[in-house]
């Protein structure tokens, strides 16, 4: 007779919110309600930094608007250097007074970001339109 085996448990899932797409000016521009957010952003990447305890930073900017990303979580740095568009998915956190995303994904996108806002714009206007 065959042994019978029980049917394993389904395993806990984590649940990440979804992420809104921002523009970096729109974080800078209210800090306070971008603070607990869940964003994607997109920028050109200016610094890349070794912080305490080894952690990779990032500081992106667009436009005028930076925004430092903490990629302990996500880095891959051979891709990501000075100059390259990055794109970031995570949580924005206010550490000292100064907006900080910790990074869940991190990747090279080279976009023109002036096409893209006006692409996230057409985007925005289709969903009030037909999504509310």
């Amino acid at each position: 007779m065959a042994s019978q085996q029980r049917p394993a448990e389904p395993q806990q899932q984590l649940q990440l919110p979804p992420a809104r797409i921002c523009l970096l000016k729109e974080l800078v521009q209210n800090p306070a309600a971008a603070v607990g957010a869940s964003v994607r952003v997109t920028g050109e990447m200016k610094e890349f930094q070794q912080g305490a305890g080894g952690r990779p930073l990032l500081l992106l900017h667009d436009r005028g608007a930076t925004l430092l990303v903490d990629g302990a979580a996500a880095v891959r740095a051979a891709e990501i250097v000075p100059g390259r568009g990055v794109q970031a998915v995570g949580e924005i956190e206010s550490r000292e007074g100064v907006l900080v995303m910790q990074a869940r994904i991190l990747r090279v996108v080279d976009l023109d970001l002036q096409l893209y806002e006006r692409c996230l714009a057409v985007r925005r206007q289709f969903e009030s339109q037909y999504l509310t």
